[in-house]
């Protein structure tokens, strides 16, 4: 089966947008830009400190947004909804369910409501997910911090300068890329956060990531069998083809840099997991949501508990799920 292919793609950095053949702004309410890839020339030899600035970085708001940003861009660009809207996130779980397991695993519960022949899908937080959230450690909040600081390294604005020097980091700050595509007979209209481009083509896009540095073949098996899938179905669900990998120690140093191309990661992983199996569980999801979901004035849910593949549905779910404002429906 085929992966999604992209038609056209509106931009937003709580919105911009870009048609495919020709750049305009269509609208603005931050004065965020894009981001330029900036590495050194020598990749094996670098002394990246995650850690600078940790304390004084802007927190990420706690607060439940749902697919507004989303439904923001579709009504100010009049963008045609299509069978399934939701963000990439979802289908990259969703997607990623038959190799799923583990103690990262927190299961998910997918919200849905119709609007018109359209389904939007929302995730909302389990309760194995909640109860991790709130016993989160410092340590966790500075490793996630780890993940925002590395791309100052490696970045540069549109506009030609730094970004490791900015005094504080705020983790609030993104770029997202509305894309369509289809997953067999569905197709999609789904938004990504979109890391920073190539210097030569603003249009081909780089998925930036830190790992810790493999030191033995157990890490390097659990390295392929479940991050290389999530960065592979990430980057290849929103047509990214580079993704360039900071590999850190426990102190939080990078000290390699290294490029993977998407294409390669499935031969790389081939002993551990499948394209074909991702997206025949996905495209039979989408299939049956669409085949359940067909009352407007119903809320319904999808729940999958950790570690399992099943899916029990609620046809009645409460209003504690329903996530389409009123400006909106």
């Amino acid at each position: 089966m085929n992966g999604p292919h992209a038609s056209k793609t509106a931009e937003t950095n709580r919105c911009i947008g870009r048609p495919p053949t020709k750049r305009r702004t269509l609208a603005t309410k931050t004065t965020l830009h894009k981001k330029v890839i900036s590495v050194p020339k020598e990749l094996s030899r670098v002394n990246f400190d995650l850690n600078i600035g940790f304390g004084d970085q802007v927190p990420k708001e706690d607060k439940d947004e749902h697919l507004d940003i989303l439904l923001q861009c579709i009504r100010q660009h009049r963008i045609e909804p299509k069978d399934i809207v939701c963000y990439r996130g979802l289908l990259t779980k969703i997607a990623a369910v038959p190799y799923e397991g583990g103690r990262f695993d927190d299961g998910w519960i997918i919200s849905a409501q119709k609007k018109g022949t359209s389904v939007y899908l929302c995730e909302f937080k389990t309760p194995s997910a909640i109860e991790k959230s709130a016993s989160t450690t410092q340590r966790q909040e500075l490793m996630s911090y780890w993940g925002h600081k590395f791309e100052t390294f490696v970045t540069k604005s549109s506009e030609g300068t730094g970004l490791a020097t900015k005094p504080s980091l705020d983790l609030n700050e993104e770029f997202v890329s509305i894309v369509k595509g289809q997953i067999g007979e569905t197709t999609l209209l789904f938004a990504g956060e979109i890391d920073c481009h190539h210097q030569d083509d603003s249009s081909k896009y780089i998925e930036l990531k830190t790992t810790r540095q493999i030191d033995h073949s157990g890490q390097d098996r659990s390295f392929k069998k479940f991050k290389l899938l999530k960065w592979w179905l990430q980057s290849f669900l929103i047509g990214i083809e580079d993704i360039l990998c900071g590999y850190r120690d426990d102190d939080g140093i990078v000290h390699t840099l290294e490029w993977y191309k998407v294409s390669k990661i499935p031969r790389m992983s081939a002993e551990h997991w499948q394209p074909s199996v991702c997206f025949q569980y996905l495209d039979k999801f989408l299939q049956f949501v669409r085949e359940i979901v067909t009352d407007s004035d119903r809320i319904y849910t999808f729940t999958r508990r950790p570690g399992k593949t099943n899916v029990v549905v609620d046809k009645k779910a409460p209003d504690t799920f329903e996530f389409l404002p009123e400006w909106f429906v």
